[in-house]
């Protein structure tokens, strides 16, 4: 998680509060960004395009076009990332969303009573005003997520 605070003392307490209230443990900065590559994602609408329209994607520097369900995601070096997205305007392909995220470089499977808890812990963090981004590297079935929503 990326935390945005003016007090890193209240900031601190209150992630550290989240973990323990929701079973888990609040490690030392930076102890599991091993686990993550920082890269630039640009996801494009797969209904309305085809690959051989993301060539300019490639030709600016992506990394890799993948398919993931009804969109593509384009994937970028930090520094490629505008770039590549001004390449794809340039040749007419609207984009949904470009941005730097932190891309789990493998996935946990977790069950579902662990999914409950995670997904808590998840939400209460994301709620936090001092809270930028929360990033996971869990891996649980879209029908038991159904389920914990409902």
């Amino acid at each position: 998680m990326e935390a945005l605070t003016d007090n890193r003392n209240r900031t601190g307490a209150d992630v550290r509060h989240a973990f323990n209230k929701h079973g888990g443990s609040l490690g030392e900065p930076g102890s599991v960004a091993y686990l993550f590559d920082k890269c630039g994602v640009i996801v494009v609408d797969a209904s309305r395009y085809a690959e051989e329209d993301l060539i300019a994607a490639i030709d600016a520097g992506a990394d890799d076009i993948a398919l993931d369900e009804d969109v593509y995601e384009i994937i970028t070096a930090p520094a490629d990332l505008v770039p590549v997205r001004d390449a794809l305007r340039e040749s007419g392909v609207e984009i949904e969303s470009a941005e730097l995220t932190h891309r789990p470089k493998s996935r946990v499977p977790v069950d579902e009573g662990d999914a409950a808890k995670l997904m808590k812990l998840i939400d209460f963090l994301e709620e936090s005003d001092d809270v930028g981004s929360v990033y996971a590297n869990f891996d649980v079935d879209a029908a038991v997520l159904e389920r914990i929503a409902s």
